[in-house]
């Protein structure tokens, strides 16, 4: 019997082996700013992958994909700002 790896079986273990490989990194790495820009990038290419490949969204409304896209690109932009200016941020968000 031939075992048969479909393309989407492969985009998912890619993903899994991802949220792995974050979960190591979250455990056993001191943060920086380069490991945030990192988590960064893996959470949007996830994100991408998630939106286009499991959520069927290539054939959907267009604004629908680009608003679902959107979100991976303002929260990993989050994630380096807040760690990139953690005190410039606590400035600007007080209610002081």
């Amino acid at each position: 019997m031939i075992l048969r790896i479909r393309r989407i079986e492969v985009i998912w273990l890619l993903l899994m082996a991802i949220t792995v490989g974050n979960a190591l990194i979250a455990e056993n790495v001191e943060p920086s700013l380069s490991i945030a820009i990192f988590v960064a990038i893996s959470l949007a290419f996830k994100g991408w992958m998630v939106v286009g490949h499991f959520m069927e969204l290539k054939n959907a409304n267009p604004k629908i994909r680009a608003w679902m896209n959107a979100y991976f690109y303002v929260i990993p932009l989050m994630i380096i700002v807040v760690h990139a200016f953690p005190e410039w941020l606590a400035t600007v968000t007080s209610l002081r």
